[in-house]
């Protein structure tokens, strides 16, 4: 957007100077009366000047409109954000935090890895954190239990998956709607066994993909209610077993590229790169 605003103040400036040249121009030809230049050209010349320096400013407004829109998309984000945290413990508001954090640093990585563009990059650093929303319409006593959901438990579970998709989609706004995919499609499986509409490989949406590897890394490797939190070296041993069953086979090895790449084995985290 810096960039942006630059080129259009540069523009500005070349505009003003050259228009101010013309009318130089024409004043020293009006001046002289050895030098003869149909009025008509340099009048149609002045016309075109006007017409691009009117261009510069519509691009400008343009620009500036769409940053208000961008602007409005990160407050609905952060109020999604709001009501995923409502509700819930200090203890799980922090462990909440953490990981949706590093669900949206990660994404971020594997986008820019797997050749997204910047912007797209971007968006989904931004909508991946909410992948889990749809949790806010599951019981506490389901969410929180310190053992594994018997059947019926987990069917309720799942329902999370849909439940963010409704909350979400239907805004015009680029940010929740690409949330609303990932709501919905963040369980679904490589293999074609996740929920809830059991998809196959590139079915499942590329933003999805991205969010589900990034998002079950941290899971293993933060401690829950129900189990103790993985090593990093345990967690990297699932993931690669999971390679074309669970997650998709160059989203899993763009992943530990990155790993190796960022020296990942002694740490949690993976580090933003810019």
């Amino acid at each position: 957007m810096s960039k942006n605003i630059l080129s259009d103040k540069a523009g500005g400036v070349i505009y003003i100077g050259i228009i101010t040249f013309i009318v130089v121009i024409n004043m020293f030809v009006e001046a002289n009366p050895f030098i003869n230049v149909p009025a008509l050209y340099r009048w149609v010349l002045l016309i075109l000047l006007v017409y691009l320096g009117l261009s510069l400013l519509v691009r400008a407004l343009e620009r500036t409109k769409t940053a208000k829109s961008f602007s409005r998309e990160l407050e609905l984000v952060h109020q999604k954000m709001v009501v995923v945290m409502e509700g819930i413990s200090i203890e799980q508001a922090a462990e909440t935090s953490e990981h949706i954090r590093n669900v949206s640093d990660i994404s971020y990585l594997l986008a820019k890895a797997y050749g997204l563009s910047d912007e797209e990059s971007e968006l989904l650093r931004l909508a991946s954190p909410l992948h889990d929303v749809g949790k806010c319409a599951v019981p506490p006593e389901i969410l929180n239990k310190p053992s594994r959901l018997n059947e019926r438990e987990y069917e309720i579970m799942k329902t999370h998956s849909q439940a963010g998709h409704n909350a979400l989609k239907d805004t015009d706004h680029r940010i929740l709607d690409i949330a609303a995919i990932i709501a919905l499609q963040h369980h679904e499986k490589f293999n074609g066994r996740g929920y809830p509409n059991g998809l196959i490989g590139d079915e499942i949406h590329i933003y999805a993909q991205i969010t589900a590897l990034a998002d079950v890394y941290d899971a293993l490797l933060s401690p829950r209610v129900y189990k103790m939190a993985y090593s990093v070296e345990e967690t990297i041993r699932i993931i690669k077993r999971e390679r074309g069953e669970h997650f998709n086979p160059k989203l899993v090895d763009l992943f530990l590229q990155i790993i190796e790449k960022q020296n990942l084995i002694e740490r949690k985290t993976l580090t933003k790169i810019s």
